[in-house]
């Protein structure tokens, strides 16, 4: 399903399908790599280098995890028999205009065309991609208020890892998205001793009275 450097094949939801625009290209170009903490914090050196490529597959590209694999028997003491069986669970980060029934239906094609008839494919769940282009008239609105409310100019990324319903509002409501992270990078998100800063948080308040100040003078 994957190349040896893990750009996904599958006809239907691989690279090929997915298209990057030019400002999301230029996007990743001003992005910093900090290669040695990378390093650091995953524990092996990153198969990318150059951050451009770096951040486009991070961001802007499918990916096939495996996150948990089993069979066998792994208890106390020897079993000597061979088991019948193996169970994998895998996910797939889905971007721009992917469509997770789609791309279900793509896995299962690819499987079956290359003979594996032995295996069962079964889908727990799927959640639409989301991404407010790069282009959208506000994005500079919301990109100059966040200078003002931190006093610095902010890294305009096109698009960020998590499961979220931003599905609901780019698709279903027809609205942008853009999101505005307040936490600091060691906030420890969802883990034990998850924090931010107070001033970050007032930062975010007065990037927010600026916004609704621009936004006030558009409409």
């Amino acid at each position: 399903m994957v190349d040896r450097e893990g750009k996904m094949l599958v006809p239907g939801a691989g690279y090929a399908d997915v298209t990057i625009t030019p400002s999301e290209a230029e996007a990743v170009k001003r992005i910093p790599l900090d290669l040695a903490g990378v390093e650091a914090s995953i524990g092996v050196k990153p198969t990318v280098t150059d951050p451009a490529t770096f951040h486009e597959r991070l961001m802007l590209r499918p990916a096939f995890n495996v996150s948990g694999f089993t069979s066998g028997y792994t208890g106390s003491g020897q079993k000597t028999i061979i088991f019948k069986e193996a169970l994998a669970k895998a996910d797939i980060r889905l971007v721009g205009g992917q469509d997770p029934a789609a791309v279900f239906a793509a896995i299962r094609k690819f499987a079956a065309d290359r003979g594996y008839a032995g295996i069962e494919i079964r889908e727990l769940k799927g959640t639409p991609p989301s991404r407010t282009s790069l282009d959208s008239p506000f994005v500079p609105m919301v990109r100059q208020a966040v200078a003002d409310g931190f006093g610095r100019e902010p890294l305009v990324v096109p698009s960020l890892g998590g499961t979220t319903p931003d599905f609901v509002f780019t698709k279903l409501l027809g609205l942008p998205s853009i999101v505005v992270p307040l936490a600091p990078y060691d906030e420890n998100n969802h883990a034990p001793n998850e924090s931010t800063k107070v001033s970050l948080y007032l930062a975010g308040i007065r990037s927010g009275m600026r916004l609704i100040e621009a936004m006030g003078k558009r409409a």
